[in-house]
C-alpha cells in the first residue's frame, strides 16, 4: 500500500469515528496526490479534492500551503488558467500569499509563455506584502528574454537592488544569452565585464553564449569566437559539446574545413562526439570544399576519421 492510499485509509477511519478532518489532513492528501509524478489521474484527483475544499460551505478551508500545492499542481499539469484562478481566489478569500505562491505561479506562467500575465502578477506583489526574491527575478528575466523583450528584462535586472536582491551567475547567464541571441553582443560583453567586476565567476554557459553571439555579427568575427574559446581552456574551464559545435559551425560557414576538423579531433580526444546536427554541417561543408584531397588526407590521419571519410565519399 502506498503512502497516499494509507492517507485515504486514515481519513476514512477518522470520518467513520466521527473525528472529522482538518485542513492539514486534506492538504497532506492533496500534496501526496499532486506529487505523483507519473500518475496523472492521481494528480487530477488531488486537484479535484482541492477544488472541493475551496467551494463555499466546505468544512475545511484551504490555507496558504494548500493553495500553493494546488497552484503548483495545476501548473505542472499545464492548466495555467486554473492556476491563475486559484491565485485570484486566494487573494479574494484574503488568504495571505507568500513568495512561494508567486514563484510557483511565475514558473508556470513563464514556461507557458504567458509573460504578460507574469509581468502583471509581478507588479501585484508589493500590494500583497510580498517582496520578490532572486528566483522571482530570474524567472521573469528568463521569460522576457525568451519572449524577445530583452529591454524589459534589463529593466527588471536594473531594479533588483531596489528589492534588496543581488544577481547571481544564473541571472547574468540569462541576460548574456538573451542579448547575444538578439544580436547585441556589445551589451553582452559589457554585462560579462560587470559580472566579473562584481566577483561573479563565469562558467561554460556564459562563454558558450558569447561564442555563439560572436557569429551573430558576421562571420568575420571568427577570430573573436576563437579567442573566447581559447580563454575557456586558459581559465581551466573544460569546453563542452556545445562549445565545440558552435565553433565548428562557424568555421564551416566560412569554408575553413581544416580548422573545423581540427576541432572535431580535439573534441573526440576529450571524449566528446559531434551530434547529428554538427555532423551534417561538417559533411555539407566537406561536399563543397575546394581542396577535397587535402581534406581527405587530413581526415585519414585522424584517430576517429574513418567514419567521416566514408561519409565524405558518399557526398562527393
Amino acid at each position: 500500500m502506498g503512502q497516499v492510499d494509507l492517507g485515504f485509509c486514515v481519513l476514512g477511519q477518522s470520518l467513520r469515528e466521527g473525528c472529522g478532518a482538518d485542513t492539514i489532513m486534506f492538504g497532506s492528501l492533496i500534496k501526496g496526490l499532486c506529487a505523483a509524478k507519473q500518475l496523472g489521474d492521481a494528480a487530477k484527483t488531488g486537484l479535484q479534492l482541492g477544488r472541493r475544499m475551496t467551494k463555499e460551505g466546505s468544512c475545511c478551508k484551504p490555507n496558504v500551503v494548500t493553495y500553493n500545492i494546488l497552484i503548483h499542481g495545476f501548473c505542472r499539469e499545464g492548466e495555467i488558467a486554473e492556476a491563475v484562478k486559484m491565485f485570484d481566489e486566494m487573494v479574494a478569500q484574503r488568504v495571505k500569499t507568500n513568495v512561494i505562491t508567486f514563484n510557483t505561479l511565475f514558473d508556470g506562467l513563464c514556461k507557458n509563455e504567458d509573460v504578460k500575465v507574469a509581468q502583471k502578477v509581478f507588479k501585484e506583489m508589493p500590494t500583497c506584502g510580498v517582496v520578490p526574491d532572486l528566483y522571482t527575478h530570474n524567472s521573469l528575466i528568463d521569460g522576457l528574454c525568451k519572449d524577445g523583450d530583452v529591454s524589459a528584462a534589463r529593466r527588471v535586472f536594473e531594479d533588483m537592488p531596489d528589492h534588496g536582491v543581488v544577481a547571481n551567475l544564473y541571472t547574468y547567464n540569462i541576460l548574456i544569452d538573451g542579448l547575444c541571441s538578439h544580436g547585441d553582443r556589445n551589451s553582452a560583453l559589457r554585462m560579462f565585464e560587470e559580472m566579473s567586476a562584481k566577483g561573479v565567476v563565469p562558467d561554460i554557459t556564459t562563454y558558450n553564449s558569447l561564442i555563439l553571439g560572436s557569429f551573430g555579427v558576421g562571420d568575420s568575427r571568427i577570430d573573436k569566437a576563437t579567442a573566447l574559446f581559447d580563454t575557456i581552456t586558459q581559465k581551466g574551464i573544460v569546453p563542452d559539446q556545445h562549445s565545440y559545435s558552435t565553433l565548428i559551425n562557424g568555421y564551416c560557414k566560412i569554408g575553413s574545413i581544416i580548422e573545423a576538423l581540427q576541432l572535431v579531433e580535439k573534441m573526440m580526444m576529450q571524449g566528446l562526439k559531434p551530434d547529428d546536427v554538427t555532423i551534417d554541417i561538417i559533411l555539407c561543408a566537406l561536399s563543397k570544399c575546394e581542396n577535397p584531397d587535402e581534406v581527405k588526407l587530413f581526415i585519414s590521419g585522424m584517430s576517429d576519421g574513418r567514419e567521416l571519410v566514408e561519409e565524405f565519399s558518399h557526398c562527393k
